[in-house]
């Protein structure tokens, strides 16, 4: 055992310069560990780095050769769906025919757009977004799932788009004028009935054209109701409309806030009670992408709520379901053991843990996944680790592409001419057993390689494309990813999203000449048809110089209530006019007052009034609240509270506070909502710093028109 042990940190070593000795000895408590350590050592030596190529093994010519032969692959599924299955679904590349599988619109076409653009294929990208344009409709009687919908059609339309539409890509179609825009807007209105749910969590499925069904089920799975912000995000940001980043955040919150003692969530959750009714927790089926947006929402999107909540839950897998290299499913509230088993979903986690910075780990894990592809020539869907056998049931291999994101991550992140050695051997297999006569076929049996008439949508969205990415950087890299205007982000369907100023910088872009946010973006009611009823500008003179006390001019409101725009979108109501959100609205803190308020004397303003504070929080966090805003009425979401308003140490510390952490064991939903989460533990003293606060607290009323006596300031989610 102990050689196994030696043999085992040599090859980790081999892997990395960086890489340090682990030791095994004592680390685990359970039998099924101990079956689990023993498959590690007897799979991971046998890939180590140099024992099948050398760091000149492949040249740049030979990459280009094998980018190359990944392009013919994906025209020969191309090419054969366009001729055998165009306009359905997907293509059924053994009988050479085709089928609905989805939601009957085009479903290959859409999904391969940007693969069509990244290989540089100008004629066809055009004639495919032309087409679209044309003919591509979702006003049809089809009950979708709301998951699949949203990273395939809706994510591929918005990718298109963003290319089509942009000279700098240098695929700009000059006929086209925003009619997958147009189509995706529209998709998304079909797709927000799915949201109107106690916990904001979506229906799994709804139908584009009636809503969602009355027997439609009340659970979904996390990744279902969490894999949403990238494509609901990028839609607000280019049609100037938050409703849809807005219930994307809300589906996040909602199973965040059902997150277990231990910081886990469960695989399927009630969206009407918030109770799981699977409480596996792990990073695979289920689950996986919920972790993925997680981070890459923050980075698109610029919500750091997005990247609290990724590092918290990331501390929480990596403390109780890695047992190194693999990840275990788990209990989510006990963390004991429920699964030895690997599945092939989570194979993606090695491509995230590269995007996250934290790569010693994604070596390894990437290590022993790719030993199960060795092992039988594919990824089966399930693999159980104490049997070393594949899991019944589990033996199909779809032509995933999760495996081959991560080589191309690592290889990206290290240049470790291993990875190219990965992605010849995925390519060969994928040549030698799935290759059909117009396309490639999923393997049925891992086993036994049989093939199943059946072509997925995402083996042209992603997994070529991440092959084709792989080959073609080590050939030198001049690809739109590489060398485009743009830095891009994968959407968890292999969609390119660029970090326009448009999308991720929305309050820099819209205040400068030319610019295509310019006007308003306003938090705003919807008429009974869905249209936004309203907007219009505020009177910045009037803002800025009148006491009058009817300083909104323009603004549309309910009942005479001003909508306040959304601090995280970091929109302006005021046209041409974008500041950076406020220290408050950064905390997730909202003001809220009614029209005509007047301003009170600077007297009124320096004695210190009567707070309202609610009377079920903590007395800590009363007394906080108290001593920290003198002059202001507070109410606070003691739901959101610790996630929002202490979740960054430095931003508190400009406010004049200090935490050093905030510790939270939640209770469940309803007692959650009740208010009753009383157990928030603050293990540093708050700090008060007169200057700091007198400085905010004016900022808060010359910029907010704040009337002491009337107003009020809420503490908690931007809802």
């Amino acid at each position: 055992m102990l050689d196994l042990e030696a043999e085992l940190t040599q090859a980790n070593a081999d892997l990395s310069t960086t890489s340090q000795s682990y030791r095994y000895a004592g680390q685990f408590s359970n039998m099924w560990q101990i079956v689990i350590l023993t498959a590690v050592l007897i799979h991971i030596p046998s890939i180590r780095v140099g024992q099948h190529v050398s760091a000149a093994a492949t040249s740049s010519f030979e990459a280009s050769q094998l980018r190359d032969e990944v392009r013919k692959m994906f025209y020969h599924s191309f090419n054969g769906y366009m001729e055998h299955a165009f306009p359905f679904d997907e293509l059924r590349p053994l009988s050479c025919t085709g089928e609905d599988s989805l939601g009957g619109y085009s479903l290959t076409l859409v999904d391969a757009l940007d693969t069509l653009a990244l290989l540089g294929d100008r004629q066809r990208f055009s004639e495919a977004v032309t087409w679209l344009g044309q003919n591509l409709r979702f006003d049809k009687n089809k009950t979708v799932s709301v998951f699949e919908t949203t990273i395939r059609i809706l994510g591929g339309l918005l990718s298109a788009h963003l290319i089509a539409s942009d000279y700098a890509t240098g695929l700009k179609v000059e006929s086209y004028n925003d009619e997958l825009l147009h189509l995706a807007e529209d998709l998304g209105y079909r797709l927000l009935p799915a949201f109107d749910t106690p916990t904001g969590i979506p229906y799994g499925s709804v139908n584009l054209l009636f809503g969602v069904n009355d027997n439609e089920s009340q659970v979904t799975s996390t990744a279902g109701g969490g894999t949403l912000t990238l494509e609901f995000g990028v839609l607000s940001r280019l049609t100037r409309n938050p409703v849809f980043e807005r219930v994307s955040r809300n589906a996040v919150r909602g199973l965040w806030a059902q997150r277990s003692n231990l910081g886990l969530v469960g695989a399927h959750i009630n969206i009407f009670t918030g109770e799981w009714t699977h409480k596996d927790s792990g990073i695979g089926t289920s689950v996986d992408s919920f972790y993925e947006y997680l981070l890459k929402a923050y980075i698109v999107l610029g919500d750091e709520e997005y990247l609290y909540i990724f590092n918290e839950a990331y501390k929480a897998v990596m403390r109780l379901l890695f047992h190194d290299p693999w990840y275990l499913e788990v209990n989510m509230n006990s963390a004991v053991v429920v699964w030895p088993l690997f599945n092939s979903l989570q194979a993606f986690w090695p491509g995230l843990q590269v995007l996250s910075g934290d790569i010693e780990p994604a070596i390894r894990t990437h290590m022993a996944f790719f030993s199960v592809w060795k092992k039988f020539g594919f990824t089966p869907e399930g693999f159980n680790l104490a049997t070393l056998t594949v899991q019944p049931g589990q033996k199909s291999y779809p032509l995933r592409p999760e495996l081959i994101e991560s080589t191309y991550m690592l290889y990206k992140a290290t240049k470790n001419p291993m990875y190219l050695h990965v992605g010849q051997e995925i390519l060969r297999s994928i040549q030698k057993s799935a290759r059909c006569p117009c396309g490639y076929c999923h393997i049925a049996d891992v086993e036994t390689h049989e093939q199943d008439d059946h072509m997925e949508s995402f083996f042209l969205a992603e997994t070529l494309k991440y092959l084709w990415l792989l080959f073609d950087l080590a050939a030198g890299g001049k690809n739109m990813i590489e060398k485009g205007p743009y830095m891009y982000v994968f959407t968890t369907e292999g969609h390119m999203l660029p970090l326009t100023p448009e999308i991720a910088f929305p309050a820099e872009n819209c205040s400068f000449d030319g610019s295509t946010l310019k006007g308003t973006f306003e938090d705003s009611f919807f008429g009974e048809k869905g249209e936004m009823t309203c907007l219009g500008d505020l009177n910045i003179q009037d803002h800025e110089g009148d006491d009058s006390g009817n300083k909104v001019q323009g603004l549309c409101s309910s009942d005479e209530s001003v909508h306040s725009t959304e601090a995280v979108s970091g929109y302006s109501p005021i046209k041409g006019v974008c500041p950076k959100p406020t220290f408050w609205k950064q905390l997730g803190v909202n003001l809220s007052f009614q029209r005509g308020l007047s301003r009170r004397s600077k007297a009124m303003r320096k004695r210190k009034t009567h707070k309202k504070v609610n009377t079920k929080l903590p007395s800590t966090i009363s007394k906080l609240l108290q001593d920290h805003f003198s002059v202001l009425d507070v109410q606070v979401d003691v739901n959101s509270l610790s996630d929002t308003l202490f979740k960054h140490k430095e931003l508190a510390q400009k406010g004049g506070l200090r935490f050093i952490q905030v510790k939270m064991n939640g209770g469940d939903y309803a007692d959650n909502a009740k208010g009753s989460r009383s157990d928030i533990t603050i293990l540093d003293k708050a700090r008060h710093d007169t200057s700091e606060r007198g400085q905010a607290v004016k900022e808060l009323e010359e910029n907010h028109n704040i009337d002491e006596e009337n107003g009020s300031l809420s503490v908690g989610a931007n809802t």
